[in-house]
């Protein structure tokens, strides 16, 4: 178990700059939606904590299913969808595993049926997280 943290704040180029431990990524939109395109979308930031997670878990477990792996990627797609008076969602999201192994096929199929099961991340978004109503803190401008 463990307490994950980030921050995020906007720049300049009111882009979203992610902040957590030592490491900053850049989130902002493609040109057609008034970004740059210079840095992930939220939703591909999504697929990628999602796929990263996958990735992780499978690494940090084959030796102990002694699965051979010899090279992963993953590839994930998420289709987003309006909904009448809401906000647009993703309801599917789709994964493809590419595996070099030398293990049988029957043994790395049962595998990532384990590490689809046991990603922190795949779990959390299999669950339908409760979002908690923000905290709002609200600070005139400091004068120049």
């Amino acid at each position: 178990m463990g307490t994950y943290k980030v921050n995020i704040a906007l720049n300049d180029q009111k882009q979203a700059v992610v902040s957590a431990r030592d490491q900053q990524i850049i989130s902002d939109t493609i040109p057609q939606f008034g970004g740059t395109g210079e840095g992930f979308t939220p939703p591909e930031l999504l697929l990628g904590a999602l796929g990263a997670c996958q990735l992780i878990t499978a690494k940090l477990y084959a030796k102990k299913f002694d699965v051979d792996l010899q090279n992963l990627s993953i590839e994930l797609e998420g289709t987003s969808e309006k909904q009448d008076g809401a906000a647009d969602f993703i309801p599917e999201i789709k994964f493809h595993f590419t595996v070099e192994s030398n293990s049988p096929e029957e043994k790395v199929r049962e595998f990532f049926e384990f590490v689809e099961k046991n990603c922190l991340i795949g779990a959390t978004l299999a669950n339908q997280v409760k979002l908690t109503p923000a905290e709002i803190t609200i600070h005139k401008p400091v004068s120049k």
